[in-house]
């Protein structure tokens, strides 16, 4: 009897599967700045892949990603009715590095959206 009841939690525990893949990867496709001298980081940024991990926001990337700053904050995880958001903040007046996947989106392509600088980059994310 004592199985029970933790059968019963694990079958009433959501958890992060509930709302698709545990990470994305990603391909930027474009980019706009209005600052011409820093285009070629947009251009850079293009050339490698995105890797997101839904569980803890971790973006890995040379240009876009978080990996490097101490602050990030996951705002959502995504769902059929809410889009990926994670936030990552340099403190101290320094960069914001903002990445949103529309998990709602119907299909395995959901668009990417990303803020890095005074960079937008979109995309496609799996």
């Amino acid at each position: 009897m004592r199985a029970l009841p933790a059968c019963a939690l694990i079958v009433t525990v959501p958890c992060a599967s509930d709302a698709g893949p545990y990470s994305y990867i990603c391909e930027i496709e474009g980019f706009f700045t209005a600052i011409d001298s820093i285009a070629w980081l947009g251009d850079e940024a293009m050339e490698t892949s995105v890797a997101i991990d839904r569980d803890t926001g971790l973006v890995i990337h040379p240009v876009i990603g978080n990996s490097g700053i101490s602050d990030v904050t996951l705002l959502n995880r995504g769902s059929e009715d809410w889009a990926f958001k994670v936030i990552a903040d340099t403190g101290g007046g320094g960069n914001v590095v903002y990445h949103e996947v529309l998990e709602y989106v119907d299909g395995s392509d959901k668009p990417l959206l990303a803020i890095a600088g005074s960079i937008a980059y979109w995309g496609t994310c799996r």
